[in-house]
């Protein structure tokens, strides 16, 4: 836990770091895990994609 000392504020990625071991992996509940962590980025971009591709087309021409 290179960030905080309680597993209350690690980031995600420690956590997801947990579900391997070197006795067993678990990847049917890594891989949900995952999905789950990249939902909430998914929808904002579902939201605010129109504002975010208009300013590449704003910024990015000049």
């Amino acid at each position: 836990m290179l960030v905080t000392n309680k597993m209350e504020h690690a980031p995600i990625q420690i956590g997801l770091k947990l579900f391997v071991n070197s006795d067993s992996n678990m990847w049917g509940s890594l891989m949900a895990a995952t999905t789950v962590s990249c939902l909430p980025i998914l929808i904002i971009y579902l939201l605010l994609r129109r504002q975010i591709v208009d300013s590449f087309i704003r910024f990015g021409i000049k």
